[in-house]
């Protein structure tokens, strides 16, 4: 809404144009057309940083993505999710701790990161689940 109200002038500038493409594609869950927008124009002063900053936390949350979602996966589809050449996908990857398949197809073992959610293991979670749920009746 905010494009609309935005003077027509405004609406001229390249640079806004930019954003405005960059985020349809966003809103529309087009990830290619987002990387199409961030390196289709050339960003300048604050826009710049703004882009670089909004493609490293696109590409890691696309990462993120691929880490839950895949066992395996092409370094050239990895590449077209994170907007960057398949060499540099696969480093991002590796960077990761994912490994090459060993069947020699050439895809990427992704490598699920650990859980965050600490979680507990052995007799002393089942003892505090059930001291909660004692305390529940």
């Amino acid at each position: 809404m905010l494009y609309k109200r935005l003077p027509e002038f405004l609406k001229a500038e390249p640079q806004v144009k930019a954003a405005w493409r960059l985020l349809q594609c966003a809103w529309q869950g087009s990830s290619e057309g987002v990387w199409r927008a961030l390196r289709g124009h050339p960003w300048s002063g604050p826009a710049e940083v703004l882009a670089e900053a909004l493609a490293e936390r696109f590409r890691s949350r696309h990462l993120d993505l691929v880490a839950a979602a895949y066992s395996h996966i092409t370094p050239t589809r990895l590449a077209a999710l994170c907007g960057c050449g398949e060499e540099d996908a696969v480093a991002l990857a590796l960077g990761r701790g994912w490994r090459r398949a060993e069947d020699g197809s050439g895809a990427l073992e992704v490598v699920p990161p650990p859980s965050t959610r600490g979680e507990l293991d052995d007799l002393a979670a089942l003892e505090q689940l059930s001291e909660y749920m004692m305390q529940l009746e």
